[in-house]
């Protein structure tokens, strides 16, 4: 292989790299279009809300994507947060004793919460008020 495309080839690898740390380390209060519906208004919705909000936190690259599966937990579709892999992650109704809340709100320990803001009051509140309600596939 030529020396000019062995150069182009580690120049290409380095911006891939960077790419995949800089995706993967945004702050969760730097996109304001991850609101969730305030207490009195609308419902909170898999599809609309929890979804796009976990994909841009949890179900990310190197974490809980499909490929990753940090911890054997993958947190994609609907129905893997409540595999046999998953005990705990979400408890129907009990957003106390669901893992995956505490994390959010920074009252357990995890990867998420180094060199990460904690996701905002309405994140907070929104994935609360879904767990409370049932955790519904809305």
């Amino acid at each position: 292989m030529k020396q000019s495309h062995i150069k182009y080839l580690i120049i290409t690898l380095i911006l891939c790299a960077f790419v995949a740390i800089v995706s993967c380390s945004n702050n969760v209060q730097s996109s304001s279009n991850l609101r969730f519906p305030e207490e009195d208004g609308e419902e909170v919705s898999f599809a609309k809300h929890v979804k796009p909000f976990m994909q841009y936190t949890c179900s990310t690259a190197a974490c809980h994507d499909d490929f990753s599966q940090a911890g054997g937990i993958r947190l994609t579709e609907y129905y893997t947060y409540f595999q046999s892999s998953s005990i705990g992650i979400v408890v129907i109704g009990n957003p106390d004793a669901s893992r995956l809340n505490q994390i959010l709100e920074g009252k357990n320990i995890h990867l998420f919460n180094y060199n990460r803001e904690l996701p905002t009051k309405n994140q907070q509140e929104g994935m609360r008020r879904w767990v409370l309600n049932g955790a519904l596939n809305n």
